[in-house]
């Protein structure tokens, strides 16, 4: 017999509690970076490179203050209880939006935690280099000095501008005399453009360094080396972390599910042991069996995009539903994985030793 179920299932709160722990250490990673080049360029280092690092610190404290917010977002929207009653009613409407807030605002600090990773990390590299702050002493001079001064109006936005990389880069463009009819909000849109490309040139130029030290993360993180490889064909360093980001984030959300199978499993009287669970590395799944004194037998194979197949034997009949239920129960109201989708793929509930094998789908962001 086959049959298929629909079912609401999510897995918000193990992602963005994943997504946060993340961010929080690239944050520290990022930090702690900047700090070691710093300290390796210490006869170089000016005011200019110390304000810049303050600024990534203030940018990163912002972050960690949003994502004790976000958690505490998820922590409300898992004990909001919804009945799929009817779609169209402004409750479950209200229900989705809130949903949708969560993922949006964890998808936010996500990009702007990687903007961190490579953009400003490496902004600082080009201000170290002792050349560039030779050029930027000099222009300084220059646009003090007579037939260059600029208006008392103009230095004092330019003051105003927190981003000290971007201040020297607006600083070299006041120089030259075609650009003397320029606004200020004119000067700003080139000058971030000419750091953009600046900031670029130093990515490019560090990218195998770069690359091979979030393949290091990556293998850290127990992602497929598939996907690890499949980095090196991506063209730029923002989107290689990115989807490093996303593969180590299944990773962790995965091993999440794990862990919450291994917690429910157990609480029906199911034996687990260590040496019953792998990864399959040729079809990329994590396989755990479990068993009962009693002779009953539940196997789970758990994929990385949010789906896991189980499958339970040994029992007469319909008695595989005392265990099966409660179980499914327990990952719902324990562990905040709400169902999307249950496929029977094959059942005979009339003999003993039968297999009852279904595939969960988690409804994981963007899926």
């Amino acid at each position: 017999m086959s049959k298929a179920v629909v079912i609401d299932y999510q897995a918000l709160g193990m992602e963005v509690r994943t997504t946060c722990e993340h961010i929080g250490e690239q944050l520290e990673k990022a930090l702690k970076e900047i700090r070691t080049t710093l300290d390796d360029a210490s006869l170089l280092v000016d005011d200019s490179m110390n304000t810049h690092e303050a600024l990534v610190t203030k940018k990163a404290e912002h972050l960690k203050e949003e994502v004790i917010s976000l958690l505490s977002q998820v922590e409300t929207f898992e004990h909001t209880e919804i009945k799929r009653v009817n779609n169209h009613s402004r409750v479950y409407k209200d229900y989705l939006a809130f949903q949708q807030d969560i993922q949006s605002r964890a998808a936010s600090a996500l990009q702007r935690t990687t903007k961190i990773m490579t953009h400003d990390v490496y902004a600082l590299r080009t201000m170290i280099d002792e050349a560039f702050i030779e050029r930027s002493k000099t222009i300084r001079q220059r646009l003090i000095s007579p037939g260059n001064a600029i208006d008392l109006a103009f230095s004092n936005k330019l003051a105003a501008v927190e981003d000290v990389l971007l201040r020297d880069a607006i600083y070299r463009l006041a120089l030259l005399p075609e650009h003397r009819t320029l606004t200020f909000d004119e000067f700003v849109s080139r000058a971030k453009q000419s750091l953009e490309d600046e900031i670029a040139g130093c990515l490019v130029e560090n990218k195998d360094d770069i690359t091979n030290g979030i393949k290091r993360e990556m293998v850290e993180n127990h992602v497929a080396p598939e996907a690890i490889e499949s980095i090196t064909s991506i063209e730029t360093v923002e989107e290689i972390r990115k989807q490093a980001s996303k593969a180590i984030i299944g990773e962790r959300v995965r091993k999440e599910t794990l862990k919450a199978v291994i917690a429910a499993i157990r609480a029906r009287g199911f034996i687990v042991s260590n040496e019953n669970i792998r990864l399959d590395r040729s079809t990329d799944q994590v396989i755990l069996v479990a068993k009962k004194a009693s002779g009953q037998r539940a196997q789970f194979k758990i994929h990385i995009d949010g789906r896991f197949i189980y499958a339970f034997d040994g029992y007469e009949g319909q008695a595989c539903q005392e265990d099966i239920e409660p179980f499914m129960e327990d990952l719902e109201t324990v562990y905040g994985m709400k169902m999307t989708e249950r496929d029977v793929i094959w059942e005979n509930p009339d003999k003993i030793s039968t297999m009852r094998y279904q595939s969960q789908k988690t409804g994981k962001s963007g899926q």
